[in-house]
C-alpha cells in the first residue's frame, strides 16, 4: 500500500508538472502565431496539447481508478492508448467532470491528429494531401466559430486576438476541470498530488489560471522602460554604457524591442551579430563583458565621485 501511496503522491505530482508544462507550451505556441500557413506551427501547437491533456486524464484515472494488485499490469496497459475522449469517458463513469460538448470536440480533434495525422507526412501517399494538422486545426476553428479562414496568394489568413482568445479559452477549461479533480481526489486520501512549484509552467496553467501571456508581455515592456530610464550610477548601466555597441544597420528600436518582448528572435539580426564578429574581432574582455549581462549577478549602485 506503501507504494502505491507514494506512487500516486510523489510520482503523479511530477507527472503534473510535465502535464501543465505541455499545455502551457501549447498556448505559448498558439499565442506567437500570426496564421495558420505553416504546417509546423499547427503540429507544434497540437502535439504540445494532446500530450499534456493525455497525461492530465491519466493522472487523474491513476488516481480514481481501485485497481487490484493482481490487476495492475492489465491497469497500466489499458493506459496506453492517446483516445482523449475514451480516457474521459472512462474518468466520467467514477468521477464528475464537467465538459461543454464544444470542449469534447477539440479532445476528439487532439485524438484524430495523434492517431492519424502525427505520422502522416511519413507515408509516400501524403503528397497528393491537404496539410492534415492545419486543415484539422482550421476546419475546427471556422466550425465553431462559424468564420471562413481564407489565405491569399500573397498573404495568409491571420489569426485574430478572438480566436486566439477562444482557443485559450478552451484549453483553460479543459485544464481547469481535471486539475479541480485532481485536487479534489487527492485531498480525499491525504496526497499532495496537486501540489506545484510556484515558478513552473504548471503553476502559471494550473493554479494561477492564466492562458495567455498578456501579463509577461507587458511586464517585459516595463523592464525594459525601467532599464532605460536608469542613469549610470547604477552598476550595470555603468558596465553597459562602458561596452561598445555593435553597428547593427537596423535602426527599428521597435523591432529591437519586439525581439525581446516575444522571444521570437529575428534571424536577421544574429546573422548580421555574426557578420560583425567576423569583421570586427573583439578581445576576450569585451566578450566576458557581455556575457554577463543576465546572468543574475548584483552590480549595487557607483558613486558618482568615483
Amino acid at each position: 500500500m506503501r507504494d502505491v501511496y507514494n506512487w500516486k503522491n510523489f510520482k503523479l505530482g511530477t507527472e503534473l508538472q510535465v502535464a501543465g508544462s505541455f499545455i502551457y507550451n501549447a498556448l505559448n505556441v498558439f499565442q506567437r502565431m500570426n496564421s495558420l500557413h505553416y504546417e509546423e506551427e499547427c503540429f507544434e501547437f497540437l502535439y504540445n496539447a494532446a500530450i499534456g491533456f493525455e497525461r492530465l486524464e491519466k493522472i487523474l484515472l491513476i488516481l480514481i481508478e481501485e485497481v487490484e494488485p493482481e490487476k495492475q499490469d492489465d491497469f497500466e496497459a489499458s493506459l496506453k492508448t492517446h483516445n482523449h475522449v475514451d480516457l474521459l469517458a472512462r474518468i466520467r463513469k467514477i468521477h464528475p467532470v464537467k465538459l461543454p460538448k464544444l470542449h469534447v470536440q477539440f479532445l476528439s480533434m487532439l485524438t484524430d491528429f495523434y492517431a492519424k495525422t502525427r505520422y502522416s507526412r511519413f507515408k509516400l501517399l501524403s503528397v497528393y494531401e491537404d496539410d492534415q494538422d492545419k486543415y484539422r486545426l482550421k476546419k475546427f476553428i471556422e466550425d465553431e466559430l462559424k468564420i471562413k479562414l481564407v489565405d491569399h496568394i500573397l498573404m495568409a489568413a491571420r489569426l485574430a486576438p478572438s480566436m486566439k482568445l477562444f482557443i485559450a479559452r478552451i484549453i483553460g477549461r479543459i485544464s481547469e476541470e481535471l486539475y479541480e479533480a485532481i485536487t479534489e481526489v487527492a485531498r480525499r486520501h491525504n496526497m499532495y498530488t496537486y501540489e506545484l512549484a510556484s515558478d513552473s509552467k504548471a503553476y502559471k496553467i494550473f493554479m494561477c489560471k492564466e492562458y495567455t501571456f498578456e501579463k509577461e508581455y507587458l511586464l517585459k515592456r516595463e523592464l525594459i522602460t525601467f532599464l532605460l530610464h536608469l542613469d549610470s550610477t547604477d552598476g550595470l548601466i555603468r558596465l553597459v554604457k562602458e561596452i561598445n555597441p555593435l553597428p547593427f544597420e537596423n535602426n527599428n528600436t521597435d523591432d529591437i524591442i519586439k525581439t525581446l518582448v516575444y522571444d521570437r528572435i529575428d534571424r536577421g539580426f544574429i546573422d548580421e551579430m555574426e557578420y560583425i564578429y567576423e569583421e570586427n574581432p573583439f578581445d576576450k574582455e569585451r566578450f566576458e563583458a557581455i556575457n554577463i549581462i543576465g546572468e543574475g549577478n548584483y552590480f549595487g549602485d557607483v558613486d558618482e565621485t568615483e
